[in-house]
């Protein structure tokens, strides 16, 4: 079982070009996308941030986003949120209590 990685550009790139990009973060990511205006609002509703910035001249362009790492269960229920510098082992000891989570690794 992969962990989605929601990319705020996806709606801009080829689906090669996304699963090159979430590979370089870890082998398991999925690349996830969808509508522009879903992923607005995902992305307003998580309160993430994301910005596009203008093409250049060969239709490159810079996208501005936050670092924080949410935890979204299977069912899609919000469980938490991890603001950066990024501790694996501190994030682990702080998640809450619950059922496990079918297919994570414990």
């Amino acid at each position: 079982m992969g962990a989605p990685l929601v990319v705020g550009a996806a709606a801009f790139v080829t689906s090669q070009q996304l699963a090159e990009y979430v590979a370089y973060f870890h082998p398991r990511f999925l690349g996830v996308t969808g509508p522009e205006e879903e992923l607005t609002r995902l992305t307003r509703d998580l309160g993430i941030f994301v910005s596009r910035g203008s093409p250049d001249a060969h239709e490159n362009y810079l996208v501005g986003h936050g670092s924080a790492v949410l935890l979204i269960d299977p069912a899609g229920r919000f469980i938490g949120v991890y603001q950066p510098p990024h501790d694996p082992a501190k994030n682990r000891r702080e998640l809450p209590a619950g059922p496990p989570i079918p297919g994570a690794q414990a």
